[in-house]
């Protein structure tokens, strides 16, 4: 009997006990449902609520740890995101792992903590998930592999850092006064207004508003003739319906600005145009409008003899396909913003030495202005120099406005020097390189000296046994090259189309010249040539569209001869993005696809 009551009593010990398990096991997952509803919607503060609840249950539950670090993330309060997303790898979570080491590694890498950033971003095992992980290694890669000679020596001496933001600075001798571009928030709508202050004999003072042309809606970026009669500007209209930016301009007429006017649409578009810059008769502006190279581009117009604009051009001899952004030109130099992969991170300062000379290509200004933060913009003035620099990570001051002296030197480097660098595990790699005229290679000798007049603007062809080509511009003395090994899929980099166009372009043909010869030496692949485009446009025109524009690629190459009947195409139109749930304009794109390797007799 005794041993009966015993039972019963562990029994129904047992089961009680495993039911407050039950029931604590499903308070926490409740817990993060109900924190994962918040973080949906935008309450981060509440969710943060609801998941420190669910670790309060369950310390080591992997997906609290992940949302609730992202959380932090959200608010900006970067030293709980980076302990929480710690204690995930610490707890050796698996579901987000890759997730929590890409967002540490870009975290890392805002810090200066490079070494860091890129040994997290090698533990990512899918990285293809990630739109920015080729770009941040590019960063890493620079920054520890570049050797960039600085043709600007920056030392500063102040810093504007009054306000949460303030960037594009002008400096003008004549009044001893910086002008400069003010944000006093984080929000999409709050307002820019243009500030003045006072600098001479190397003293910051007297910070105002610029009343004059300050308004309920944005102003920034002004810009200064060399005379101090006329004056440009941006003036920003930001509503819920259309936000829309212009460039307008005031004259000085007996000591007062006369009412601002918007330029005609010989400069203005129905897009947004901004951040001018007055150097002599010319004026430079950035525009996001449509026919451009990248997603903003530098343009420029011409003062006419009748005191007129010409047509704004599109600088395509400094553009790229990032962001190109901040010109100033100085002494017949053109400085500017870019975020391309040749950068120390983001933003970058490049120069070039002829705008007008289609061949002269930017170059980036070294290690002394730029670093992986992002550098933005530059002001000069004799021994005066401006530097916008932001910092993603400073509560306070999300960019400020350092001011210093610089020397410049603007001379030619004595080495040329060239890395390679295998995509998959990021080891250096042998390689060749040759300059391609016509169908001739000319091969370059790594260690030889630096002509900037050999070798600037030049197309190369990079080639490496098992890999893909390569075919870059040498657009310095320092070269670092990415090569992906022969494998299945290969994307063409410098292929363009017109929007609805299949037409090939002449850059884009001079690149298939290039590739051609590559081509030539590798009969022995079996490659189709596939088309992709994005999501936009139905199905049937997307796959047309795909295989017009495969088509005009195998057309070129097969029609130069030499037989190449190892080339085939097809259009797959938008059913294969070239990252999982990414819909940008990235997949766009041709691509050769191995098929297999064949017998050559």
């Amino acid at each position: 009997m005794f041993n009966n009551i015993f039972l019963k009593f562990f029994l129904l010990f047992f089961l009680n006990t495993n039911l407050i398990y039950s029931q604590k096991l499903k308070k926490y997952e409740k817990f993060y449902d109900e924190g994962n509803k918040m973080l949906g919607i935008g309450e981060f503060s509440k969710a943060i609520d609801f998941f420190n609840k669910s670790l309060k249950l369950n310390s080591g539950y992997c997906p609290s740890l992940y949302k609730i670090g992202l959380s932090y993330k959200k608010i900006q309060n970067f030293k709980k995101f980076e302990e929480y997303f710690n204690k995930y790898l610490d707890t050796e979570c698996s579901k987000y792992f890759d997730e929590v080491c890409f967002n540490l590694s870009e975290y890392n890498f805002l810090k200066g903590n490079l070494t860091k950033s890129r040994d997290l971003l090698k533990s990512i095992s899918d990285t293809l998930r990630f739109i920015d992980y080729s770009r941040i290694m590019d960063n890493l890669q620079f920054n520890f592999l570049s050797n960039i000679y600085p043709v600007i020596e920056f030392s500063a001496r102040d810093t504007l850092n009054y306000f949460h933001y303030q960037y594009s600075p002008f400096y003008d001798n004549r009044s001893n006064t910086i002008y400069f571009t003010v944000r006093k928030g984080d929000r999409l709508f709050d307002d820019e207004n243009i500030y003045t202050v006072k600098y001479q004999n190397n003293k910051v003072s007297n910070v105002l508003p610029f009343e004059f042309l300050n308004s309920e809606n944005n102003e920034g970026t002004v810009s200064l003739s060399k005379d101090g009669e006329f004056l440009v500007f941006t003036y920003c209209v930001m509503d819920f319906k259309k936000n829309s930016c212009d460039i307008y301009y005031s004259k000085s007429i007996n000591g007062s600005w006369s009412t601002p006017q918007k330029f005609n649409d010989k400069i203005n578009s129905q897009f947004w145009d901004s951040q001018p810059f007055m150097y002599d008769d010319m004026l430079f502006f950035v525009s996001n409008r449509p026919g451009g190279v990248g997603g903003r581009d530098i343009y420029y117009s011409n003062k006419l003899d009748n005191e007129e604009w010409g047509q704004a051009k599109n600088l395509r001899n400094i553009n790229s396909p990032n962001e190109d952004i901040s010109p100033y030109m100085y002494d017949n130099i053109l400085y500017f913003a870019s975020n391309g992969s040749d950068s120390y991170g983001g933003y970058d300062i490049f120069y070039n030495l002829d705008i007008l000379d289609d061949k002269s290509r930017p170059n980036n200004v070294g290690p002394s202005v730029n670093s992986y933060l992002d550098e933005t913009s530059i002001s000069i003035h004799d021994n005066t120099f401006l530097l916008t620099q932001e910092d993603k990570l400073n509560q306070f001051n999300k960019s400020q406005i350092f001011i210093g002296s610089a020397k410049l030197n603007h001379q030619e480097a004595k080495d040329i020097s060239f890395i390679t660098i295998d995509t998959s595990d990021m080891k250096v790699i042998n390689s060749e390189l040759y300059i391609v005229d016509d169908t001739t290679k000319t091969p370059i000798i790594h260690d030889e000296n630096y002509i900037e007049s050999k070798y600037n603007n030049s197309m190369v062809l990079v080639e490496s046994l098992g890999y893909f080509p390569k075919v870059i511009e040498i657009k310095n003395d320092s070269n670092i090259i990415y090569m992906q090994k022969i494998e299945e899929k290969f994307i063409l980099e410098k292929i363009y189309f017109d929007f609805d166009s299949y037409r090939l372009n002449k850059d884009s043909k001079k690149y298939l010249d290039i590739i051609y010869i590559w081509l030539r030496d590798n009969k022995h692949l079996n490659i189709e040539i596939s088309g992709h485009t994005d999501k936009i446009g139905s199905d049937d025109y997307n796959n047309l569209l795909s295989k017009n524009r495969a088509k005009s690629v195998y057309d070129y190459l097969v029609n130069k001869g030499d037989n190449l009947n190892n080339l085939s195409f097809r259009g797959y139109g938008s059913s294969q993005p070239i990252e999982r749930n990414y819909e940008g304009d990235k997949n766009r794109r041709i691509e050769f696809n191995i098929i297999d390797k064949i017998n050559i007799q």
